[in-house]
């Protein structure tokens, strides 16, 4: 160097260094003629951004879901990545600064989400470890609901079980009543049922009586920090059914 500074670069994260550096001077011939050493100096780099913890996801709606997350000591920003699968491929949603981030979404797939905090400085950018993976999925809206059958008091429903890679035990539905077809929400709920039960017969109504029905379905999940959530479908298609005489 003829200057004054050097920057160090590729170096290890919470690793101790140690420097010291020596003038020279180039004789007429060409040799090199060096001074003596200075005293040595060391510095420390810092560590790499923890991983994030308390990532959570939650929805916003029926296509969007927020993906949010504790801060991390002495991070920058932060990275926030996709895959389809347990084992696929990761891609970067994005960065941020913030704390949070939302993603538009296909309604009926699982996503698994995970994020990482990164430092930024002198030119460079050094990522830290990434949290735990978390999914994220919002319901279809349920298809195929129909009447099966009626009677002077009673009718009865069926709809098309949902299927997915949420797990057994997790997928719920809600089958809701109302008294007209443009019923102000939020509809009277009549039942929450599991995933594998997808009838329904309401009784002790009115003879000669039409009602309106539509169902939805939600997601029960445990997030990371052991909060019990659900994540709803949008309605279903709104049906109709009349008691008999």
């Amino acid at each position: 160097y003829t200057g004054t500074s050097s920057v160090s670069k590729l170096l290890n994260a919470n690793t101790t260094y140690y420097y010291r550096i020596r003038a020279y001077w180039i004789a007429p011939d060409g040799t090199k003629i060096y001074g003596q050493y200075s005293s040595w100096v060391s510095c420390k780099t810092p560590s790499l951004p923890a991983a994030p913890t308390g990532v959570v996801v939650t929805a916003t709606d029926t296509t969007t879901l927020k993906i949010k997350w504790n801060a991390v000591a002495g991070a920058t920003g932060y990275k926030v990545m996709r895959a389809t699968s347990p084992g696929g491929t990761y891609t970067t949603l994005g960065t941020t600064t913030k704390l949070e981030m939302t993603n538009k979404i296909t309604a009926g797939t699982m996503y698994y989400y995970k994020v990482v905090a990164y430092r930024s400085g002198s030119g460079t950018t050094e990522y830290g470890k990434e949290s735990s993976v978390v999914t994220g999925f919002i319901p279809k809206a349920p298809s195929g609901l129909k009447v099966t059958g009626s009677s002077r008091n009673s009718i009865s429903l069926s709809w098309n079980k949902i299927t997915t890679s949420a797990g057994e035990g997790q997928i719920f539905y809600e089958v809701f009543r109302m008294p007209k077809r443009d019923a102000a929400r939020p509809y009277t709920c009549i039942g929450i049922y599991d995933q594998n039960r997808t009838y329904n017969t309401s009784y002790n109504l009115a003879a000669n009586t039409t009602y309106y029905y539509c169902i939805r379905a939600y997601y029960r999940y445990t997030d990371s920090n052991g909060t019990t959530r659900r994540i709803y479908s949008d309605y279903s298609t709104i049906i109709s059914g009349t008691t008999k005489k």
